[in-house]
């Protein structure tokens, strides 16, 4: 997978079904693009204390509320979902959710193999809120268990 680091464990592709207590990483400004039919897309990496980790692509092609309801739950603020988002809107939304902290039900199936690395699909069935960072201070459910995310973000 990746070479370990002193102050972090090494990542692991998430491979089975279950929750998770995961961070929306800042996607790096490369990550954001056009797809090929014209529309804002990115590829988000999700990550959580232990070193597991998962890859989901957005795209505003078939409409913005799915990017609006990421956001929005692991904001826990409400995010307007417009027609159509230019690609700078497209990454204001995104990063105002980046190193937010959520409990997220995840359902895992194989998606066959690529380079001889199995691939998988993931769904996200729900995802409720943690640590939020509205004007960049964290807020905290007073039930949900606190994950050591105090190591930087990860390199991609």
């Amino acid at each position: 997978m990746t070479t370990p680091s002193n102050d972090r464990p090494p990542l692991k592709t998430i491979d089975t079904s279950g929750v998770y207590v995961l961070r929306l990483c800042k996607p790096k400004p490369e990550k954001f693009k056009m797809n090929t039919a014209g529309f804002p897309a990115v590829s988000i990496f999700f990550t959580d204390a232990e070193g597991n980790c998962l890859n989901k692509n957005y795209s505003t092609q078939y409409g913005t509320k799915s990017v609006a309801m990421l956001v929005g739950k692991f904001t826990n603020k409400y995010v307007q979902s417009p027609e159509q988002m230019t690609l700078e809107d497209f990454i204001d939304c995104v990063n105002s959710a980046a190193n937010c902290v959520a409990e997220v039900d995840l359902e895992v199936t194989p998606n066959g193999e690529w380079n001889g690395r199995p691939q998988y699909k993931y769904k996200l069935k729900s995802i409720k809120s943690i640590l939020g960072n509205s004007n960049g201070q964290p807020t905290l459910n007073a039930d949900a268990p606190v994950p050591d995310f105090t190591k930087p973000d990860a390199p991609f």
